[in-house]
């Protein structure tokens, strides 16, 4: 098996808005604000090649918004999402399977594409797309308050191309790779598991997107259900301590993967690394 770190474009974000109740004080140590209180957010997703099956967790913020939203953003362009297949030797032909953690539009910006003629159509011709039903349920019928972050262009033209599956329960996609659920963030995110020569690393998108979230009290304001959210994270975080987990952070700007400890404070990062050193280790 093999497993590499695809980057995406990052992006910024208000600080506020990212960390929530959490003082500046604190979380500027970690991720360093610019004129305009924004952070800097990595988007790279996972790409995992079993020898039969190519998948692909998450697409990042793909290329199709316009100027003024990559703009507001400050989407950057050292990376792209099929430029680090390639870099990967992948082609977007390649790829099996899509897992979606969730579908606000960093997580699925790279579903599609346009064609030729300007339609909108699936970015992997030849994969499977996979996404919880009941976010898929939360995205086409979005609350006031998500409905800014659901682009119904990331999912629709995959669903009437029919090549949408959606997951009612925890389930494995292959013999190593698997999905579980939670609510905090948004309703249905999936969390994805994959089981690497005995390791176990866990994709856990925005359930814990980067290594300064692991206090419980770190509970972001995009968070829909905020105790939900903590209580979710408790549990997850008890389990992976206990049962050795590696995380794979999403949007840590500085950090791919991190282990954990116990603490007198709680749970906490032990120590943090590249994907690339966690497989060679």
């Amino acid at each position: 098996m093999k497993l590499f770190s695809i980057e995406t474009p990052r992006f910024k974000v208000d600080g506020g808005a990212m960390f929530g109740v959490v003082p500046k004080s604190m979380w500027s140590r970690y991720h360093k604000a610019d004129e305009n209180n924004m952070v800097e957010l990595a988007c790279r997703t996972l790409l995992i090649d079993d020898g039969q099956n190519r998948i692909l967790i998450d697409t990042g913020l793909g290329d199709k918004m316009n100027f003024e939203k990559m703009k507001h953003y400050a989407a950057d362009s050292r990376y792209s999402l099929i430029g680090s297949l390639k870099s990967a030797g992948y082609r977007p032909e390649d790829i099996s399977h899509v897992i979606n953690t969730h579908y606000h539009f960093d997580h699925c910006g790279g579903n599609t594409c346009f064609d030729n003629n300007g339609n909108t159509v699936p970015a992997f011709k030849n994969a499977q797309y996979y996404i919880s039903k009941k976010q898929f349920h939360s995205a086409s019928e979005p609350n006031r308050r998500e409905k800014p972050s659901f682009l119904t262009e990331n999912f629709l033209p995959v669903q009437e191309a029919g090549k949408l599956t959606l997951l009612e329960q925890e389930n494995s996609i292959t013999d190593n790779v698997s999905v579980r659920f939670f609510d905090g963030h948004t309703a249905g995110l999936m969390a994805v598991s994959v089981n690497y020569h005995g390791k176990k690393l866990i994709f856990t998108g925005d359930m814990l997107p980067a290594a300064a979230f692991v206090p419980l009290s770190w509970i972001s304001a995009y968070d829909i259900a905020p105790l939900t959210a903590l209580n979710e994270k408790q549990a997850f975080l008890e389990e992976a301590v206990l049962n050795d987990y590696t995380l794979f952070l999403q949007h840590d700007e500085h950090h791919e993967c991190a282990s954990l400890k116990k603490t007198e404070k709680g749970i906490r990062i032990e120590n943090t690394f590249s994907l690339q050193e966690w497989l060679n280790n």
